[in-house]
């Protein structure tokens, strides 16, 4: 059956030779793609490992106190002159971020948090 030439529903001749030749490329394929599966399963499950081990850590950290998370770029004090001199209305929020050398996002954001903490 080798070398013949079949012919489907189309004119166009299908060689048999090809057609195994596909075969075995298509199994060769898939035995690679399983294996790769594989390796990225176990890959998948060492990463969550990961995951959890540094998360059962940070909470054993945060429940001693240790984890605090980012220091402040500024204190409770410079805190409190930036919205003093905000409420008196001389300064924009352009001005306050460079005389404090903070982001204007910082400045916003220490506005937002102290209107919150007057709020009722």
């Amino acid at each position: 059956m080798r070398g013949r030439i079949l012919y489907r529903s189309s004119p166009t001749p299908v060689g048999v030779t090809q057609l195994s030749v596909a075969i075995r490329t298509l199994r060769g394929v898939t035995a690679t793609l399983i294996g790769y599966a594989r390796c990225s399963t176990f890959a998948e499950f060492e990463v969550d490992l990961l995951r959890l081990r540094t998360r059962e850590c940070m909470a054993i950290a945060r429940a001693k106190g240790k984890l605090k998370g980012r220091a402040a770029k500024l204190s409770t004090p410079q805190q409190a002159h930036l919205v003093k001199l905000h409420a008196a209305g001389e300064h924009s929020i352009a001005d306050l971020a460079e005389l404090f050398e903070v982001s204007r996002a910082t400045v916003y954001r220490v506005l937002d948090r102290a209107n919150a903490a007057t709020a009722p």
